[in-house]
């Protein structure tokens, strides 16, 4: 399914081959944005690139404010398969939620950057566009996010429930009773009777919280 919305993207023209090496965009100096080096060559192998529109990608997200997205500011044509035959993330994740019937996306706000390529992907295989919600993402006291890819430390599986409290407490809720807080499952009960999503609107981050 893949490599078949590559294909209808090549045959339809909104997408391309480029044989640009990571040293070569390096040396062009254009930063994070390709400069469209391959976009005219009529190349017949490489790695396939999306043309991306002149116009700005409107995200509309239920936590997040309204934000616009210039693809052709950054990060211009886009990868979709890469030259050794891998998929790229942002083809892949849109041929997959629409082959599973996904209707509503949640993650975190790190995410969201990736929304708008995502959604003129879908536009350009003619695809459902789906509803978004980016949460905010635990930042550790240096203001990184909290991932195993910054050390954070890991969670302790033997206090579950302090777990869940600690995450309740930096989303914003109130710390539960003594009784609400018994077991795991008696303060999930709690969290899904008094969860206010709403809450986590306008917001990036849970910054130094953790």
């Amino acid at each position: 399914m893949h490599d078949a919305a590559i294909e209808a993207l090549l045959a339809s023209g909104d997408a391309y081959y480029c044989q640009c090496s990571r040293r070569q965009l390096r040396a062009a100096g254009h930063g994070n944005r390709y400069p469209g080096i391959c976009r005219d060559r009529d190349l017949s192998e490489g790695a396939v690139r999306v043309r991306v529109p002149n116009d700005a990608i409107v995200i509309r997200d239920r936590w997040q404010p309204e934000a616009r997205f210039d693809l052709d500011v950054k990060p211009g044509d886009f990868i979709v398969r890469r030259g050794d035959g891998l998929i790229a993330y942002q083809l892949a994740v849109v041929v997959d939620d629409a082959d599973q019937g996904v209707t509503d996306v949640v993650r975190g706000v790190d995410l969201f950057d990736s929304t708008a390529r995502q959604i003129w992907l879908q536009q350009l295989l003619g695809l459902p566009q789906l509803r978004y919600a980016h949460f905010p993402v635990l930042l550790g006291n240096d203001g990184r996010k909290l991932s195993k890819q910054t050390g954070a430390p890991e969670l302790s599986t033997d206090t579950p429930v302090e777990n869940l409290t600690r995450a309740l407490q930096a989303m914003g809720m109130p710390v539960p009773g003594r009784e609400q807080r018994h077991s795991v499952e008696s303060l999930v009960a709690w969290a899904l009777e008094h969860y206010e999503p709403d809450a986590l609107r306008g917001q990036q981050s849970f910054a130094n919280k953790a």
